[in-house]
């Protein structure tokens, strides 16, 4: 569904992509791990329409996705970014019906998609009437997905969408990820740095380090077979010391 030939991206002359390469399946959860900064969010907004490559095309479904035809690439897109980017000045519910609003939605047709949203995030309705520091972390989180999700795109893009969460809230909202995942059957492309959370989700998982990709494949491949020293120091940094354990 997703294809990335050869794509390269410069800032001030300094390579932030070099030659990227990838074919993501249709209907699968794929990450982009790795470093601040080593090139994985730059991606997401390639594909995202939100930059364009300086060398390389992407196409979505047959179709190459540049900034010229981001308005038509980005209704095939949900979009989350971390902390979720919500409008202060609306409340949860103009946050979510924004863009069926756009769409010319009718106010019975937002309402009724909005409650299947509410039960499908498990948000109870009070909270849509609330802005979004009224709301906790998590909440805002799945007001934000809602949004996402609001015209049923195919693609669910995720830039982060956990970090600034406390570990509990981070892993319940996890799990509830993953089933949102499997219940909409949709294809996902996640960011994050966290390994653990690559291995979660990902039915497949790209490294990142200094704009290549250096190890792609499931997460076993990882732990069995790393293609380098880094990927097992970056495994290996990302887990508790052997010795800890080992006292344990």
């Amino acid at each position: 569904m997703i294809s990335i030939q050869n794509v390269s991206k410069f800032y001030d002359g300094r390579p932030v992509l070099k030659k990227i390469n990838l074919a993501l399946k249709e209907g699968e959860t794929h990450v982009f791990l790795g470093s601040s900064g080593s090139g994985k969010s730059t991606l997401l907004r390639i594909l995202s329409g939100l930059i364009d490559a300086d060398e390389g095309k992407v196409t979505i479904s047959g179709e190459i996705v540049s900034k010229l035809n981001q308005k038509k690439v980005s209704r095939q897109i949900a979009y989350v970014i971390q902390e979720g980017g919500l409008f202060p000045h609306f409340t949860a519910r103009e946050n979510v019906g924004l863009a069926a609003k756009l769409a010319g939605w009718d106010q019975e047709k937002i309402g009724f998609r909005m409650r299947e949203l509410c039960a499908l995030v498990k948000l109870h309705e009070s909270y849509l009437d609330q802005y979004p520091k009224q709301l906790s972390g998590g909440q805002r989180q799945r007001i934000a997905l809602m949004r996402a999700l609001m015209l049923d795109p195919p693609l669910i893009f995720l830039d982060e969408p956990l970090g600034a969460l406390d570990p509990l809230v981070r892993s319940e909202l996890q799990r509830e990820l993953k089933r949102i995942f499997n219940h909409v059957k949709k294809t996902v492309v996640m960011v994050t740095h966290d390994i653990g959370e690559g291995a979660y989700f990902g039915h497949s998982i790209s490294l990142f380090n200094d704009g290549e990709i250096v190890q792609h494949g499931e997460f076993k491949d990882f732990i069995k077979n790393p293609s380098s020293d880094f990927v097992t120091r970056f495994i290996q940094a990302r887990v508790p010391p052997s010795e800890l354990l080992e006292s344990l």
